[in-house]
């Protein structure tokens, strides 16, 4: 359909469906289409390395039933 628009990512210009770059800000969107699955990818890569620098966490222990500590006092 002709007159279809878009509204450009960066600027908010409204733009022609079919443009690739923004007239306002000159934005090429194939290239702002890059650069942002580039941050991602950076993104998915620093939380993991985050996540590798924690230490672990404390293994808990082992809960102990009260009916065996109760055993042990018991007459022998």
């Amino acid at each position: 359909m002709a007159g279809e628009t878009k509204k450009c990512e960066v600027c908010d210009q409204e733009i022609g469906e079919s443009e690739t770059t923004c007239p306002k800000c000159g934005v090429v969107f194939a290239d702002l289409n890059e650069e942002v699955k580039v941050v991602q990818r950076a993104q998915t890569v620093a939380q993991k390395r985050a996540k590798a620098a924690l230490p672990p966490e404390p293994v808990k222990p082992a809960k102990r039933s009260i009916f065996r500590s109760l055993g042990s006092k018991g007459g022998k």
